[in-house]
């Protein structure tokens, strides 16, 4: 994924969090094992700032483990 400005990012990146919020307090409520907070999303690996934020919020909503599935492949 790319963004053309940083504008374009944080929107799409609000609406991400608003949806993965929602499914952190699914999981929650359904007693899910292991909610992901993303997968394959490479193109935002320079966003750690955003990440980190998102994953204090999920922790919050979903008491268990959360995991994210990467794809390293070239």
């Amino acid at each position: 994924m790319a963004f053309q400005g940083d504008s374009r990012f944080q929107e799409w990146f609000g609406d991400y969090r608003r949806w993965m919020l929602h499914y952190a307090r699914l999981a929650e409520s359904g007693g899910f094992d292991l909610p992901s907070v993303g997968n394959e999303l490479a193109g935002l690996t320079g966003r750690e700032k955003a990440w980190h934020s998102l994953i204090a919020d999920v922790r919050k909503a979903y008491r268990g483990a959360v995991t994210y599935a990467a794809h390293w492949e070239a």
